[in-house]
């Protein structure tokens, strides 16, 4: 999801730096382009959809979720988890969705920077 408030030709630029990362993370399953997909392009209140198109792929339905939900009282019992990857690393990343859209969804950590 572009931010809107961007100039025309800034958009361009992020759109296309996001479909560079998307391609390579496709091609190589690099774990610095989905994490830079993750932390640049994936926000609170997309729906799986968005985040299926921004990561180049369909996520999966994590079933065995109970510990991630029951993680501060943060969670309901009806909120789903979807997986993607792994990256070549072996790492999945899980997001948490509720009536469909992401939720508590803070951009990764500045560790993860290229």
């Amino acid at each position: 999801m572009l931010d809107t408030l961007l100039p025309v030709q800034d958009r361009k630029v992020v759109f296309a730096e996001e479909e560079q990362h998307r391609e390579h993370f496709i091609e190589t399953r690099e774990s610095a382009d989905i994490r830079w997909l993750l932390k640049n392009s994936v926000k609170n209140g997309m729906n799986k959809a968005d985040v299926n198109r921004v990561l180049g792929e369909d996520g999966e339905r994590e079933f065995n979720d109970s510990n991630l939900l029951a993680n501060e009282g943060l969670y309901r019992a009806d909120d789903k988890v979807y997986r993607w990857g792994p990256d070549r690393d072996g790492n999945s990343y899980m997001l948490v969705f509720r009536d469909g859209h992401l939720i508590n969804f803070e951009n990764f950590s500045d560790e993860w920077d290229e």
